[in-house]
């Protein structure tokens, strides 16, 4: 019994060592010169300034840190004027912002506003005694010294100075005045060290003396005894150091004693390390190498859990459904269980469940799904009795209400979409089923009950929510196509969800905001909302997880500010991968509100958010200095030549957590601005920038609150000469004055073309008025000759007129009164009559034309038809005796309103010419009429025209005159002339021996 009593107690000692280990797992990162980040290997002394910058003391000069990049001072970059580039220890003061440092030859530098400077002003090394009390040289100790009996060396604290040597020591005030001395016994490989201005010394193992006189006062630090025991010191720092093993103790004096606390369980001695600093803001530890460079240990406030065992789930460590399995456990949909951040047991459920859903009624029994199966085991058979139900469908999630009731959503494709059913099953009901709620035109995603009646539905695409008792789906705006992942609610008016798309959103009081994305987006793809007791949400994402203030999403949701602030942890805080795990139900589990989980492609990451440390890029933002091609500034009262090539502006702000945290942006205002650009490098630069003042701002987001901090600069570019103000000025007073000289030249000159233009005019004017007179002496002339003209016209139509009519009419008798048997007779004078009448008819046209050009007549609309008509009857007899029919297809429904009598003259030259050309064939009139024209086409049968000839009327048409042809004939020049007047066109096609067609557009 005792045997196994022990072999428990092994065990447990042995468990709770495990556990301890996994608890302080570090980082390590490593700098050295074969990075490319240090000077040199040998990393003496460290130290941070007032401004957040590490300083590091090297052998080949000082390298200045700001979490990202090195900066190095050394007498290749910008240390003049020096020796040597070894440093020693650093001094000074961090608060006075004057940290000094010595190289070899005993140069002082002084560190000064993120900067260095040689230091002019003679420094008697510190608390150095008067040579008289001593045989020798006084050796200054490094941060790690032993003794050697063959020296003098010194150790500082509050204002006390011992010089340990000459088996004695010796106690000087800060006035290095002398003030007590006595013997002590010194052994080779000693270490002596100083705290709150008392002298330590070193013993073997874990043992140590206080040195008060001459007595000795033997204590024990409170560490485990364990081989190679040392001690560091970082007097500018005030921090001590104990080294123990592998474990590293912050030492401090309080109460009298000594105190340590474990810093780093994993120191390796064989890394050479020389000295040693502590950053507690950032739970860093800063260790010096001989030959390794710099070595930053940083502890991992999230760890992982990985089951042992390979199941049958698929590849050992990736996980999705976990929930809370009582006390401090919690079970994974693998059937894995775990207990104090370790793996204690897998659970053999039967059946097929699969890894996404795993969740516990208020009776204790567990709900599982495997594809389209839902499981239900039973508590009181400690799960291995179960019931299963097939469902319809694939089912996506399953979640307990408010009210106790299990609801499951599926999602089924159907023609290239997807529907889902709703189930609910109320579990306190003996022998309680699954019951199909309701169908859903979209696939069911995620499932959220914020009150017994209430139910929010997430698709692919939208958001939908519930009203249990009417059964009534109403979709929620803001959400298109938002791929709802999860949805968290601390009470009914809020519900926050994550989404595969479209990163966090928020839907409050009927109102649904979508928040900004981080710079990289990663936020986009979030998978789970946990929210701490600080009110801080854990967001887990495909590429890390976000930590975010609450109160923040609220204020922008209220447009209280315009920017949020997320806090990035990826796998360098202790993630074996930065791809978190969601889809499953629950995502996440908050134990005990203490100790967050999540489940990830590599285990399952746990962490206690009231101890991770949040690493705030809060230090300030600093505009170093100013590079102009190879010439550099200081970044005040900076005036530029034009005639630079290229301006760097090195910009830093120390920050020592995760790159992606600290976000600087640049802007420009002046001549040429630039909008704010995200600073991918540590400079931004500028070429060709224009003459006049600038101010260059620089901001970044400083944590949560999601304030901005700002840093700006001024800097002017001076003007060439002519571009300075007085330049232009001068240039505009003399465009002035030759505009006024131009223009005064220029007016003399006109005035001398008027006067010449004015004489030109009155000998013009005088010409001018004598060829008016001849004109209008020549134009009365016209006229009156005109008038004669077309009153003889008139004279002689009229007595042509009458000896027409007569003959006419002796025809008419003739041809009436002769027998029917003198027919060749007959049709003789029968054609005399007609001939004669013709004439008569064409004279009297004629006539009527000549008395329309003195009078203008009113014309009223008249039918077409009727016109045509009455010329083919003038022309029936003529047509007849060439055997020429004439027909008059023009519709009586088309009225006109051109002038009849010239239109009636058109037409029966038209006519006559036809049935002159025509024998033995045909002459048809054709009429068609729209809104604004009236088309008459008369097409015959006879003879057509020679293509000269159809040219020659076309032109004479057109009005040009040039050429002429024989038989060309007086009837279209009159036609012509009458076609103008009526503004009718007209047009001529013909065939020489196929007809002629001759077309007008009224």
């Amino acid at each position: 019994m005792r045997f196994f009593i022990r072999l428990l107690l092994l065990l447990l000692v042995i468990g709770i060592g495990k556990c301890q280990a996994q608890n302080s797992t570090y980082r390590i990162t490593r700098y050295s010169a074969d990075s490319n980040h240090l000077p040199q290997n040998t990393v003496k002394s460290i130290i941070k300034d007032k401004y957040g910058y590490m300083w590091l003391a090297t052998e080949n000069g000082l390298v200045r840190f700001d979490g990202k990049n090195f900066k190095v001072f050394s007498s290749f970059t910008n240390m003049l004027n020096t020796k040597s580039d070894r440093m020693h220890a650093f001094g000074g003061s961090i608060a006075k912002d004057s940290i000094l440092i010595r190289n070899e030859v005993q140069d002082y530098f002084l560190i000064r506003n993120r900067n260095v400077v040689k230091d002019t002003i003679a420094h008697p090394a510190l608390a150095v005694p008067k040579r008289k009390h001593l045989k020798g040289n006084v050796k200054f100790t490094s941060s790690l010294h032993f003794s050697n009996t063959t020296e003098f060396f010194t150790l500082c604290s509050n204002g006390n100075s011992y010089v340990i040597g000459d088996d004695s020591v010796r106690v000087f005030n800060k006035n290095r005045a002398l003030k007590q001395a006595f013997a002590h016994t010194i052994v080779d490989s000693t270490q002596f060290f100083s705290i709150s201005g008392k002298l330590y010394e070193m013993k073997t193992s874990n043992n140590y003396n206080e040195i008060r006189h001459d007595t000795l006062i033997h204590k024990t630090f409170d560490v485990p005894d364990a081989k190679g025991y040392c001690f560091y010191k970082n007097e500018l720092a005030n921090q001590f150091f104990l080294t123990v093993g592998k474990n590293v103790y912050a030492v401090t004096h309080k109460n009298g004693t000594l105190q340590t606390k474990l810093l780093y369980n994993d120191f390796n001695r064989n890394d050479n390390i020389i000295a040693l600093y502590f950053d507690a803001k950032n739970n860093k530890l800063y260790m010096g190498s001989e030959n390794k460079g710099l070595i930053v240990a940083e502890k991992q406030d999230f760890k992982k859990m990985a089951s042992p065992i390979r199941h049958k789930y698929g590849t050992d460590g990736v996980y999705y459904g976990l929930t809370n399995y009582g006390g401090n456990k919690i079970i994974s949909a693998t059937n894995d269980v775990f207990e104090n951040g370790k793996h204690v047991e897998n659970i053999n459920f039967d059946g097929t469940p699969d890894r996404y859903a795993i969740v516990f009624d208020d009776n204790g029994n567990l709900w599982r799904k495997g594809y389209s199966i839902l499981y239900k085991y039973y508590k009181d058979s400690n799960y291995k009795k179960f019931d299963h139900w097939h469902i319809e469908s694939r089912i996506t999630t399953i979640i307990k209400a408010v009210d106790g009731k299990i609801w499951i959503g599926t999602n089924r494709p159907r023609n290239g979409k997807e529907i889902g059913y709703l189930y609910v099953i109320n579990p306190n009901e003996k022998d309680a089923a699954p019951e199909m709620y309701m169908k859903l035109k979209h696939g069911l995603m995620s499932l959220r009950s914020t009150s017994n009646n209430e139910l929010w539905v997430g698709s692919r695409t939208k958001m939908h929510k519930l009203n249990i008792t009417q059964q009534k789906l109403t979709e929620v705006a803001g959400f298109n196509n938002a791929y709802i992942r999860n949805m968290y609610s601390s009470n009914p008016n809020e519900l926050w969800v994550a989404t595969y798309k479209k990163g966090l959103f928020l839907h409050k009081d009927g109102v649904t905001t979508n928040f900004p994305a981080d710079k990289n987006g990663y936020i986009l793809t979030a998978n789970c909302i946990i929210e701490d007791a600080k009110q801080h949400f854990w967001v887990t994402t495909n590429q890390g997880l976000f930590c975010v203030s609450k109160q923040d999403l609220l204020d922008y949701a209220l447009g209280k500010r315009q920017n949020i602030y997320y806090h990035l942890y990826d796998k360098g805080a202790g993630f074996a991968t930065n791809e978190f795990n969601g889809g499953c139900e629950p995502c996440g589990v908050y134990l005990s509100e203490e100790r967050i989980f999540f489940p990830s492609m590599e285990g399952i990451i746990h962490f206690e958010p009231e101890e991770t440390i949040l690493s705030f890029p809060k230090n300030d933002i600093f505009i170093d200095e100013v590079k102009v091609d190879t010439a550099t500034f200081s970044s005040t009262n900076l005036v530029l030549n034009r005639d630079f090539e290229r301006i760097l502006f090195y910009v830093s702000s120390p920050y020592y957590g995760n790159k992606n945290n600290l976000t600087i942006e640049t802007k420009l205002t002046g001549p040429v601005t630039q909008d704010w650009t995200v600073l991918n490098n540590n400079f931004i630069s500028f070429s060709t920038l224009p003459p006049g003042k600038y101010e260059l701002i620089a901001r970044k987001l400083s944590g949560f609150n999601s304030n901005y901090s700002y840093k700006s600069i001024t800097f002017s570019i001076t003007p060439a000469f002519w571009q300075t103000t007085w330049f232009v000025i001068l240039v505009i007073i003399g465009g002035i004055l030759i505009v006024v000289g131009v223009f005064k030249i220029r007016l003399r000159y006109i005035r001398r073309k008027n006067e010449l233009l004015e004489q030109q005019v009155a000998v013009r004017t005088t010409q001018l008025s004598t060829t008016i007179s001849a004109l209008r002496k020549t134009k009365d002339d016209l006229s009156q000759q005109n008038e004669n003209h077309i009153k003889l016209i008139k004279n002689i139509t009229h007595d042509i007129k009458s000896p027409l009519k007569f003959m006419e009419i002796t025809g008419r008798y003739v041809y009436n009164n002769l027998s029917k048997d003198d027919s060749v007779l007959k049709e003789d004078v029968e054609s005399i009559y007609t001939s004669s009448s013709q004439l008569y008819h064409f004279v009297d046209n004629f006539l009527e034309y000549t008395k329309m050009a003195d009078s203008d007549m009113e014309i009223a609309p008249y039918p077409l038809h009727k016109v045509i008509e009455e010329k083919i009857q003038f022309f029936s007899t003529i047509a007849k005796s060439r055997n020429t029919i004439v027909t008059n297809k023009v519709s009586k429904d088309i009225s006109i309103t051109t002038n009849k009598h010239l239109l009636a003259i058109v037409l029966h030259n038209l006519l006559d010419n036809a049935i002159k050309h025509t024998k033995g064939g045909s002459i048809t009139f054709n009429a068609t009429q729209t809104a604004k024209t009236t088309i008459i086409t008369i097409a015959d049968t006879g003879t057509g025209m020679s293509a000269e000839k159809l040219a020659y009327c076309n032109n004479l048409i057109k009005g040009i005159t040039d050429g002429t042809v024989e038989n060309g004939g007086m009837g279209l020049l009159i036609i012509v002339e009458l076609l103008v007047i009526m503004g009718v066109s007209m047009k001529i096609d013909a065939t020489e021996g196929k007809g002629t067609t001759v077309t007008l557009t009224l």
